[in-house]
């Protein structure tokens, strides 16, 4: 066996927690192929690219559907399971291309200008309906030409609309000519009816509020439905006699934190109903089978799939403890179930009726790998939280390590004791240096139901904060951490976390603190996600309730600082805006806190140029191994050796 761990580099390229690695599995009708999309790095371009994979049960041969760098996704299968139709830009723009399976071959179907964002093709494939960007009014093209390029913000939107190709000759109409932006849609079996979601316009703010309509396929008559607010994060689904739809909605001022609701509509009737899962989770509904709704929830750490039916109980169908079962999808008899696991000893891989397809796990052979498992402890008011600590394989029980804290983001995120990696901190190359990690499922944590989801409403940044320190207090008690040697890190809500850490106690030695918020009253001025946002503050604004803001802001708390903060942030970041960076930065300096700021251009929030992602993971073990281990805080991707590092 070898003597070392992942790099960094072979950490980058295996299955990541933080961004979805295997987003989508197809199973054809017929049961006989599965196709998947898996995240890639290929190395004709620096950033991941998705590529689909088709597997012929038959044969045992799977084929990529795309190469060189291009990217494919998208995945729908033709009723008779001879076809999988596909998006991809292996043209320059987002195309729908028909891969046929016998031939073994690709025909690209749309010749869209703008490229197509989403689409769906009748059962006979004689239609593909499918939304693409559309130019400005011919006003506001006048006024640029006369006047130059100026916006009246939140009151003027880009906007996109539906079309419909004939496949046979290539023409294609325009089905919608509202002011709105169309998200997720979907065509029903018979192909009379069209659902999809509108919004005001593209951005985050507009989408919390989306609007759902149903279009007559024959007439083009479009109507509104009126509904409690629809979560922008799930499909609208037809049900396969095509008479009832299923979306998810949250009542008025209960997003994000609190249960979701599948609710159900009569097309015909407009009758609607709440499907009551009897579960206390928010559940993802993936697609509506023959045998029910195919759903996936989490269950405290382990993701499993489910069916749902209405006055029946659950159907688990993929469960693994630990595990994380996710992108299902059933062939038209419902038989066969295909999605992606990922457990504590194989990384993410493909299965099919239980067997795997896929081994992307040959790449951890021949290497050490972490321990890691589940540990418990309690808050300062007595709340039970729970956290993966990760230790050495030669892990030694009475010796005092130092501590790496990685907190997760979301707030609803959750972190499982899984073989799957962090994309901005190296794990396994903090644990080969002689670090103990651990990374806490605060309260505001997906999996452990809606009481704790919501538990830091009102008191956002201090209980997080609290459930953090608790777990470094119990693990010092335990007798394996040395309590001066601590450090912590987290990016976006994780990355709020870690400033809040580094400012408003001492306990830590070090900080890093990866696309965060500094103060969130500037945030709420400049961010995409107000309304999620506002939630946290029980839906006041910061004109309402400055108090409430400044109390979960890391720079409230700027006298007490005294932790060493690197700071990384993306130029282009538009979930947490750069400003954030920025403020904590000058604060800090001001303050005369050692701090350094490392600003990635054109660097959106999740960064997908692996240099980039490389550029995070080695200043992080620099910074961490310099300020809790005494190391040199040099190397190639840290800044030239002419000013002090502190």
């Amino acid at each position: 066996m070898s003597h070392r761990y992942l790099t960094i580099d072979e950490q980058i390229n295996l299955p990541s927690i933080v961004l979805p690695y295997v987003t989508q599995t197809a199973l054809s009708h017929d049961g006989r192929c599965c196709a998947y999309v898996k995240r890639t790095a290929p190395p004709e371009v620096h950033h991941f690219v998705y590529v689909a994979f088709v597997y012929d049960t038959e044969s045992g041969e799977t084929t990529a559907l795309t190469s060189g760098g291009k990217s494919s996704g998208g995945l729908r299968w033709s009723m008779d399971g001879h076809a999988l139709y596909f998006i991809s830009d292996q043209s320059g723009r987002r195309q729908v291309h028909r891969y046929d399976v016998a031939m073994g071959e690709s025909t690209q179907i749309t010749q869209v200008e703008t490229g197509v964002s989403g689409y769906r093709v009748t059962s006979d494939g004689q239609y593909i309906y499918y939304t693409a960007s559309v130019p400005p009014s011919p006003h506001r093209q006048q006024r640029q030409a006369a006047y130059g390029a100026f916006e009246f913000v939140d009151e003027e939107h880009a906007h996109n609309a539906l079309f419909r190709l004939n496949v046979a000759d290539g023409s294609s109409e325009r089905l919608t000519h509202e002011p709105f932006f169309i998200g997720a849609f979907d065509l029903s079996p018979d192909g009379r009816t069209l659902a999809l979601y509108a919004a005001d316009g593209p951005g985050r703010p507009f989408r919390d509020a989306q609007r759902l309509y149903l279009l007559d396929t024959a007439t083009g008559a479009l109507r509104r439905v009126e509904t409690d607010p629809i979560s922008l994060l799930y499909p609208v689904l037809f049900s396969p006699d095509s008479r009832h739809l299923c979306y998810v909605v949250y009542p008025a001022g209960r997003f994000l934190a609190y249960n979701n609701t599948l609710e159900i509509l009569d097309a015909e009737t407009g009758a609607r109903r709440t499907l009551d899962a009897k579960i206390d989770q928010d559940i993802e509904p993936v697609a509506w089978t023959t045998r029910g709704l195919l759903c996936t929830v989490w269950q405290r750490t382990n993701r499993v799939v489910i069916l749902v039916r209405e006055n029946e109980p659950i159907e688990f169908l993929v469960a693994a403890y630990p595990g994380v079962a996710a992108a299902p999808s059933m062939s038209a008899n419902g038989r066969q179930v295909a999605y992606a696991l990922t457990t504590e000893l194989d990384t993410t891989e493909v299965y099919l009726l239980g067997k795997r397809i896929t081994d992307e796990s040959a790449a951890l052979k021949g290497k050490r790998h972490s321990r890691k498992s589940l540990i418990h402890w309690r808050s300062h008011d007595g709340l039970e939280i729970e956290g993966v600590l990760t230790v050495p394989d030669d892990f030694n029980p009475k010796r005092r390590y130092a501590l790496l804290v990685i907190a997760h983001g979301g707030p609803k995120g959750v972190i499982p004791p899984v073989r799957a990696y962090q994309d901005f901190y190296p794990v396994e190359q903090f644990i080969e240096k002689g670090f103990l990690v651990l990374e806490p499922n605060y309260r505001g944590s997906d999996g452990y139901g809606e009481a704790f989801r919501t538990a830091n409403i009102g008191r956002w940044g201090l209980e997080d904060y609290a459930d953090v320190i608790s777990g470094v207090d119990h693990l010092i008690v335990q007798g394996c951490v040395d309590g001066d040697r601590v450090g912590v890190m987290g990016w976006s809500q994780g990355g709020h976390i870690a400033a809040f850490c580094a400012t408003y106690g001492d306990r830590f030695k070090a900080a890093s603190v990866g696309a965060g918020i500094a103060h969130h009253r500037t945030h709420y001025l400049m961010a995409d996600n107000i309304v999620s946002g506002r939630l946290y503050f029980g839906g006041v604004t910061p004109w309402d309730d400055p108090v409430a803001y400044d109390r979960a802001s890391a720079l409230t708390y700027l006298d007490r600082a005294r932790t060493p903060v690197l700071i990384q942030h993306g130029e282009n970041d538009d979930r947490v805006p750069v400003v954030n960076a920025h403020e904590l930065h000058r604060a800090l300096r001001d303050k005369g806190v050692p701090v350094t700021f490392v600003l990635f251009r054109n660097t959106p929030h999740g960064p997908q140029d692996r240099r980039t992602i490389k550029a995070i993971q080695e200043q992080n073990l620099l910074w961490f191994g310099h300020h809790l281990l005494g190391e040199p805080l040099q190397g190639t991707a840290w800044k030239e050796a002419t000013l002090s590092s502190d």
